[in-house]
């Protein structure tokens, strides 16, 4: 199955495989201002902007909720619940370590979870990166200074965009997209060896991207807006306004067209069509996308999904 959030984040929809067909499975339509309780259906339950979602191995699925400052977890028999943050506290400064529902989670806008550790992973509004574990129920930093450092070298200080995750299951590699940066972060969850450029550049004077294979550090990639990856370690990044998917290959590190046609195409193609593969269907600004176990790649255009 999967699960997406509605535009306008007032609800999460889950796609059956099995049935074909979408339902809501967790909030309230078109409300966005209820504080929506705990302990019941999470159909019976408000969520504040749903920002990202994400499900682990038991069915369990988190749902982070910004202007909530917390993170909710439907069970598989659909009671909702916090795991961590706390509707009634008021933002600030995190400390390193603490109880997960103790303290305000400001903003989280990314999620990942790693199964066999049993941890969540996730991105608050300043950018730093955090580590639940649901095993013990505290929450610790992970790194809270690599955002701070692109700003350093771009001479800007504000925190915008958002920041969706993936995790390499064949690694502890955290991948953050910056769309302020226009880079895919690449952090080591356990090494604590800080954050490497793993896609894009600060560079203003780098070539921008555009087809063929190019080394995915040393180009620019614009306009970047939401990631994924599949089982072998390999990255994909949708791009909206050019209405195109890119890899990133593992292997060999260099950025290469995945789907969609090249920029300044307009030609549509809007229903079951053509193999993959192929390049020669245009998009229709691809907002997210997934990899699912079997090598299944999908993704949501602003009209639809496909697979």
């Amino acid at each position: 199955d999967m699960y997406m959030i509605e535009a306008g984040g007032s609800r999460v929809l889950k796609y059956s495989r099995s049935f074909h067909n979408v339902c809501v499975f967790a909030g309230l339509t078109g409300i966005l201002s209820v504080t929506g309780a705990d302990n019941i259906p999470a159909t019976s339950s408000g969520l504040r902007q749903a920002s990202a979602v994400v499900g682990d191995v038991s069915g369990n699925i988190y749902v982070a909720e910004y202007w909530g400052n917390r993170i909710r977890v439907i069970a598989p028999n659909g009671i909702i619940t916090t795991v961590a943050g706390n509707i009634n506290a008021t933002c600030g400064s995190l400390p390193a370590s603490f109880v997960a529902t103790a303290y305000a989670i400001c903003g989280p806008c990314g999620l990942a979870f790693h199964d066999a550790r049993n941890e969540l992973y996730f991105v608050d509004s300043a950018w730093s990166l955090y580590r639940l574990s649901l095993s013990t129920g505290m929450v610790s930093a992970i790194d809270t200074t690599w955002y701070t450092q692109l700003n350093t070298v771009l001479n800007t200080s504000t925190a915008s965009g958002s920041a969706p995750l993936w995790l390499d299951p064949r690694s502890n590699n955290i991948f953050v997209l910056d769309t302020k940066h226009s880079v895919v972060v690449k952090i080591d969850v356990l090494a604590n060896t800080g954050a490497v450029i793993a896609a894009g550049t600060l560079d203003t004077s780098a070539p921008i991207y555009t087809l063929g294979e190019q080394d995915a550090t040393n180009t620019q990639v614009l306009r970047m807006l939401s990631i994924c990856g599949d089982l072998s370690g390999n990255v994909y990044i949708t791009k909206q306004q050019e209405n195109r998917v890119l890899r990133i290959s593992r292997r060999t590190g260099k950025l290469s067209n995945y789907l969609g046609l090249s920029p300044g195409s307009t030609t549509i193609v809007s229903d079951e069509f053509i193999s993959a593969a192929s390049l020669i269907n245009s998009l229709a600004t691809p907002a997210a996308c997934v990899m699912d176990s079997v090598g299944d790649f999908y993704y949501a255009e602003s009209h639809t999904v496909y697979g």
